[in-house]
Order: structure tokens, then sequence, then C-alpha cells
């Protein structure tokens, strides 16, 4: 059973992917992060990840911008906060792809270079679907390069409208991402 932490647990988009676990056996939620503390959730909820002293396989945040603001030329967005050994996917087109951003030796953070902001996933794990292939698969674990392998299964469409409807950031506690598996 993969067993996961959410961090920004509260928030629209955290309590839909509790959702989607929940009808998912092999996935169980463990913890959540939020600032806001615990609410009425199934699994404990802690303001911030140095008071979490259990196991995970992954932690999971989102970012989202609303309403997928564009640029009239390609901007750069910086992920700091994200380790150079954690994995950045993005929301295209209803699926989960890995990202094409690049880890920044000089800036010390990963740089995407882009035209439309999006919604975003960031986990610490390679993320598969129930089939148990992983998005992974054409990318150096690192995340270094590719432009992104689709994961058709991942319940990622019911999660996109929503993301882009509610246009949440979850940046909760970007230390949260930072957890490494116990």
């Amino acid at each position: 059973m993969l067993k996961i932490i959410i961090s920004g647990c509260n928030g629209h988009m955290g309590r839909v992917v509790e959702s989607l676990c929940a009808n998912d056996p092999a996935v169980e939620v463990c913890a959540g992060f939020d600032v806001l503390g615990a609410a009425d959730r199934e699994f404990p909820v802690y303001t911030s990840p140095a008071q979490f002293a259990g196991e995970a396989d992954a932690v999971i945040d989102f970012l989202t911008f609303e309403g997928t603001p564009t640029f009239n030329s390609t901007a750069t967005m910086n992920f700091y906060g994200v380790e150079e050994d954690q994995i950045i996917y993005e929301m295209k087109n209803g699926r989960l792809t890995r990202s094409g951003a690049k880890w920044s030796e000089e800036n010390g953070s990963w740089e995407l270079k882009t035209r439309t902001l999006g919604s975003y996933v960031i986990s610490d794990q390679a993320l598969k679907s129930p089939a148990g292939n992983s998005t992974d698969d054409n990318n150096t674990n690192n995340g270094t390069g590719g432009t992104g392998v689709d994961n058709p299964e991942t319940g990622a469409g019911d999660v996109t409208g929503v993301a882009t409807a509610l246009a949440l950031a979850s940046l909760v506690s970007a230390a949260a991402v930072s957890l490494k598996k116990r």
C-alpha cells in the first residue's frame, strides 16, 4: 500500500485528492499538512512537517494558477523550496505529465520556461498509474529533461477542472515537500 501525505489537505484540491485516494485500495492518506491545522479529517493533520513522526512513501503538493495566465513571450518560473530530487508534474489536456522544468544549479531551484501557467503537482516520488506504469519511464529520476510522459489513469481529468475553476494556490509549507521518506 502506498502511504501519502497531502500538503494543503484542508483546501479544495487536497480534499479532491483525498476522495480519489479513498476510492483506491492501494493508497492510504497517512497524514496531511495545512497551516490551518486539523479539520474534520480521517487522518492526522499537522501545521508543520516537523510535527510528523510517522512514515510515508510520498508527499504531494499542488500549485494552481487562476485562469491559466498567459504571457506575450516566454517567461521563466522558479520553483523555490522544491528539492532537486523531487519531481514536478503538470496537468495538460486533462492528463498528468512530467513538466519541462530543469534544475538550475545557479539558482538552486527548478526553472520552467513557459508562456502559460497552469496546474502543477509536486512529489518526492515518481507517480504511477494504477496499471503500474511510471510517468518517469522516459526521464531521469531527478527530472532533468523530457517533455513529459502521459499518465492517463490517475484521475487527473477529474482534478484539472476543479483546480482551474477554483484557482487554488496551495503553497503550504515548502518544507512539506522536502520531507524525505523515513
